[in-house]
């Protein structure tokens, strides 16, 4: 049983960090939800055995892994969406002035 419950949290680390490095969110979120919804019946477990323990510190760095690219995905994402803010004005005086051309063509 200590083995299946290892395999399970390497698998999951293995996709955790596949999807993380694939940028592949929906996947990432539903590992993640795995995660959630396995996580009360690790806070629970008292025996675990060395093959568990070290799955599951592959499994705390593949998560933090995750957790970092998000951040970065993030940070990403904000930026661009100041960028795109701080042009604005241009792009609206863009829209209005392709608008009047074809208004009096």
């Amino acid at each position: 049983m200590a083995e299946r419950h290892a395999q399970q949290l390497l698998g999951l680390a293995g996709r955790l960090s596949h999807a993380a490095a694939s940028r592949d969110w929906a996947a990432l979120a539903q590992a993640d939800a795995e995660l959630q919804a396995l996580a009360p019946q690790l806070a629970r477990r008292e025996d675990w055995s060395s093959a568990e323990l070290r799955a599951f510190a592959v499994l705390q760095h593949a998560h933090q892994h995750a957790r970092e690219r998000c951040a970065c995905e993030a940070e990403r994402i904000d930026a661009r969406l100041a960028e795109l803010r701080s042009s604005k004005d241009g792009w609206l005086a863009y829209a209005l002035n392709e608008d009047s051309e074809e208004s009096a063509a």
